[in-house]
């Protein structure tokens, strides 16, 4: 049996660059990690001891302010040169384990033209489909775990997901996402750790980025390195890593008549250097013949 653990990557809301309000992230979606169950309790001592190590001056104020074990801290940022560090040794201990990379996600389209519900449901239900066919290869069984956020979301979450999983062919699939807390899951909280560095490193890759080109340049090996393959459909198979890009924008009206107007033109010109050559007149200047012509076609 498989349990996936998923959190946010992104931002979930509007993105408008214009608008200084929703300038915040190009992309959202949903990332985490499937671990088999008979790894699951060496992952989670593992995340332990990287998080003492790396964070034991925090854990230790923590328990002498507050009382709280050291699961109860979860590393929150990718910032400096220590929670990259961190990151990096995570990604390491994943591989180790054998743990699988999963992520389901969009670049979202500008502008105030966004619907907030459906997109998180469409995320989910498509990281549902993924698993399933994960699950299907190999021929086990496997349940998807998320972090809780408010109320509201978690009903909307919950609600399409169980439409989606009754609705169609799910057979390995086993229960609608889980609701955990994540301060009290190391699974969940390593999943954080996953989702927000495909967040950074998906950033830079698509949309160029500057500010995360480092940490693109110092993880996207060990993120690329934890996906796997599912089959999609027969002799074709797509990565557990999947965000959908935008199409590229379309050209203004005026672009579009002007490259169809030096199409036409280009047809045009052999045909009266043939008209000129059968008369005996001169060939026409180079100049005019299209520059494809003057040598072999592009694509030979």
């Amino acid at each position: 049996m498989f349990l996936l653990y998923a959190d946010e990557f992104g931002h979930d809301g509007a993105f408008d660059p214009a608008d200084a309000r929703r300038r915040h992230h190009p992309l959202f979606g949903l990332a985490g990690i499937a671990v088999h169950a008979e790894q699951w309790k060496d992952m989670d001592r593992g995340y332990l001891a990287l998080k003492q190590s790396f964070y034991g001056r925090e854990i230790s104020r923590l328990q002498l302010t507050k009382g709280l074990r050291p699961e109860r801290f979860e590393p929150k940022e990718l910032r400096d040169r220590r929670d990259t560090r961190f990151a990096s040794a995570v990604l390491g201990m994943l591989a180790r384990l054998g743990v699988i990379v999963f992520a389901h996600g969009v670049e979202k389209h500008p502008g105030p033209r966004y619907h907030q519900a459906s997109v998180y449901g469409s995320m989910t239900q498509g990281l549902m489909r993924k698993f399933e066919k994960f699950l299907r290869e190999r021929q086990s069984f496997g349940s998807i775990i998320f972090d809780r956020r408010t109320e509201a979301r978690d009903v909307e979450v919950t609600g399409s997901a169980q439409s989606h999983l009754f609705s169609s062919s799910f057979r390995r699939l086993i229960e609608v996402p889980l609701l955990v807390r994540s301060e009290w899951h190391h699974a969940i909280q390593a999943a954080d750790t996953v989702a927000r560095v495909i967040g950074k490193v998906y950033w830079y890759r698509i949309c160029g980025e500057g500010s995360c080109k480092s940490i693109a340049e110092a993880l996207g090996h060990g993120i690329d390195a934890l996906a796997s393959t599912v089959v999609a459909d027969p002799g074709q198979t797509h990565s557990t890593i999947y965000i959908k890009r935008l199409p590229p924008p379309a050209p203004p009206l005026a672009a579009v008549v002007a490259v169809l107007f030096l199409a036409l033109l280009a047809e045009d010109v052999p045909c009266s250097a043939r008209d000129s050559s059968a008369r005996g007149g001169r060939s026409p200047s180079p100049s005019l013949v299209p520059s494809w012509r003057l040598g072999p076609p592009p694509d030979e």
